[in-house]
């Protein structure tokens, strides 16, 4: 019985101090009477702003202007998710895990970790954060997009008024080896004339992300890609290789897959477009509008002097 007693003094305890803790919080804005927290703000200001040239401090300017966008951020969160709790929208825990292993697709564990703690996120702050955009994604699928419609009027009423839309400009598909030094390439270069697949050349030297797909960078059209792409690759022929070509970003050699002239595409590609176009500007507005809706229903209140603390 001492035992339970004493149990159940330390829970209270902890209980009481939490309450505590959270009465000497500073509260920067409320709504409908819920607290949102400064401390809480200032944290994910740490997470996600946007610092100046080499990680310079922010201007106070940009702070604030960072600060007001984060909060408004966090007020329309709070009210899409209370949306979705009134529509009794549900997300599954096999949902919210398949979403954090998506995320963590492509890294390391080590470097998982390592950002995680750059960002001061615990993984399960993550796994919350993903089942809280979850909630908000089925929310306005299920609820506000479920009506929307692009008609074929409207298809062809923009590509009507959109004609550049049906040009096809030129492209090239091309492959790409970067590495630093030029003597490195140079060498790289002997060995693909004397046989070696550019493709495994480029994942067994090439420095660029692609290079685990044999430096693939797909089709791209001028102007897309740094000018070195468009001032070597457009002027190859197809399976020709580059010589060695300096910029920027190291020493580049180029291989021409396939090139595509300039012609008209195919109406059906350009009705897809315009379509996935049309129903994402009217998405926006959806849901831009649920927003407006819902802010004009709720009662927000933001304290300007404990806003001003944020730094």
């Amino acid at each position: 019985m001492k035992v339970f007693a004493c149990t159940g003094l330390v829970i209270c305890l902890m209980v009481a101090c939490q309450e505590k803790q959270q009465e000497h919080r500073s509260v920067v804005a409320t709504v409908d009477g819920a607290p949102l927290y400064l401390d809480a703000l200032e944290r994910e200001l740490r997470r996600n702003r946007f610092d100046g040239e080499e990680g310079a401090q922010p201007s106070l300017e940009s702070l604030r202007v960072q600060t007001r966008t984060l909060l408004d951020n966090l007020i329309d969160r709070r009210l899409l998710l209370r949306e979705a709790e009134r529509y009794h929208v549900v997300v599954g825990t096999d949902e919210v895990e398949a979403a954090y292993e998506r995320t963590r697709a492509g890294w390391s564990d080590t470097d998982i970790d390592e950002l995680l703690h750059a960002k001061d996120v615990t993984p399960a702050e993550l796994k919350r954060e993903l089942r809280e955009l979850s909630l908000i994604r089925k929310y306005l699928h299920d609820h506000v997009f479920a009506r929307i419609a692009v008609t074929d009027a409207e298809i062809s009423d923009y590509i009507k008024n959109h004609p550049e839309l049906q040009i096809q400009p030129d492209e090239v598909h091309a492959l790409q080896i970067v590495v630093q030094t030029e003597e490195k390439a140079e060498a790289i270069l002997r060995e693909i004339q004397r046989g070696m697949p550019f493709g495994e050349a480029a994942v067994k030297y090439s420095l660029s992300p692609e290079a685990k797909n044999g430096g693939d960078l797909g089709f791209f059209v001028r102007g897309s890609m740094p000018d070195v792409f468009d001032n070597v690759c457009f002027d190859l022929r197809e399976g020709e290789v580059s010589n060695v070509v300096g910029s920027d970003f190291g020493f580049h050699l180029f291989k021409i897959v396939e090139k595509r002239s300039e012609g008209l595409r195919p109406i059906e590609k350009v009705r897809d477009q315009v379509e996935r176009l049309l129903r994402h500007q009217k998405e926006s507005d959806a849901h831009n509008s649920k927003l407006v809706e819902l802010r004009a229903k709720a009662k927000i209140a933001i304290d300007e002097k404990e806003l001003a603390r944020v730094r």
